[in-house]
């Protein structure tokens, strides 16, 4: 099974250099645009347990652009990562398909379902492209696999946005679990990292544990008690000279991000 991850709005390197400012919904001091791309991340990483490949991550505001990336790959199927806002009383997860797609609603299900079950989410369905508020959505209906647009929960709910905040990777393997169901793919078992001492180890680093749990937890699974030269490493790469420097929860999507090239490297 082959995927293309699509993590919406822009990315947070091009709000920074002034290029875009389009973030996406923001509440409870957390962005979008930065949440679904630390999501798809960890999804990338939680993807190997299943030996699903992760074509692209890949992440824009130019619609067309993203839909002629992704059908320019050999992917099976089209995942585009979002989070919802509305009302502080409005919550729960849905998932879109393109009306009319037999399979993009096949997924959607699987994906929809486990987000409920794991992250005991308010099940707000899933729906056809039809019954959004912009009546078509272009990434569903121009991608050449079947699609699926993900809403997490909504940023604008204290209860919703306390999950996107603390339980990403958690967000992430109901996602692949979905995938790996539509697939008929079951796990590998991979030995999984010692938490516990990673933490222990990181606490003399000075690292923020509380910020960065979804890092600790990917980087042990990925590299044992080894995290904590592999998190420094990425730290440095960064331009960061150590890990204390580090101290904002946005941080999390790049140092797993380069962590995961400095692997792929070795």
């Amino acid at each position: 099974m082959k995927v293309f991850l699509n993590p919406g709005h822009t990315p947070q390197w091009q709000i920074d250099a002034g290029l875009d400012n389009d973030c996406g919904t923001y509440g409870n001091g957390l962005y979008e645009n930065i949440i679904a791309a630390e999501v798809c991340e960890l999804i990338a990483a939680e993807s190997e347990n299943f030996g699903i490949k992760i074509v692209d991550v890949y992440q824009s505001m130019n619609l067309k652009d993203i839909t002629d990336v992704a059908n320019s790959t050999d992917a099976d199927i089209f995942v585009s990562v979002h989070c919802n806002g509305g009302s502080p009383s409005a919550k729960g997860a849905e998932t879109f398909y393109c009306a009319g797609s037999v399979e993009g609603k096949k997924l959607a299900g699987y994906v929809q379902k486990n987000i409920v079950a794991e992250l005991q989410m308010i099940d707000r369905g899933v729906k056809d492209d039809t019954q959004t508020q912009h009546s078509r959505i272009h990434v569903l209906r121009k991608s050449v696999m079947p699609a699926i647009l993900i809403e997490l929960g909504f940023l604008t709910n204290g209860d919703d946005a306390k999950k996107l905040r603390d339980n990403q990777i958690d967000f992430a393997r109901a996602i692949v679990k979905g995938i790996a169901e539509y697939g008929g793919i079951i796990a590998e078992n991979k030995k999984i990292g010692n938490y516990e001492k990673v933490a222990e180890k990181l606490k003399g680093a000075n690292f923020n544990l509380e910020r960065h749990t979804d890092a600790i937890k990917l980087m042990a699974i990925l590299s044992g008690e080894e995290c904590v030269n592999l998190l420094e490493s990425a730290c440095k790469n960064l331009g960061y000279p150590n890990l204390s420097y580090v101290d904002h929860s946005y941080f999390d999507g790049m140092l797993i991000h380069e962590s995961l090239k400095i692997l792929q490297k070795n």
